[in-house]
């Protein structure tokens, strides 16, 4: 972001300078053939500023939208963590056979 602004000022700056160039044409030349190739220059370089700051504006709003994605996903998986931390199986990682878990399904429901 802070590079971004600082491109926008550069961007600025430069176009303030051109401003300024153009002013002092237009007083050393008062010729009307000039004045408007200066003011079509001005505006030509006036739409490429507006053009990049457009595209400045939509690359901010990109990676915000990354950051904001970013910092949920990493809340979701701190609530993730906790909630499995919670509810740990010991056993869950022993292999158990298929007929030993049959008959002690079986045998829980018997006894309920």
């Amino acid at each position: 972001r802070q590079e971004l602004e600082s491109e926008n000022k550069k961007l600025k700056n430069e176009l303030n300078e051109l401003r300024k160039v153009i002013a002092e044409r237009a007083t050393h030349n008062n010729s009307a053939n000039d004045g408007q190739e200066s003011y079509n220059l001005l505006l030509n370089q006036l739409k490429s500023a507006n053009e990049e700051l457009e595209v400045r504006k939509e690359e901010v709003l990109i990676l915000r939208t990354q950051i904001m994605k970013a910092a949920q996903q990493k809340e979701t998986g701190k609530n993730t963590e906790n909630i499995t931390s919670n509810a740990s199986w010991p056993n869950s990682d022993k292999h158990i056979d298929q007929e030993d878990a049959i008959e002690a399904y079986q045998g829980m429901c018997e006894t309920n």
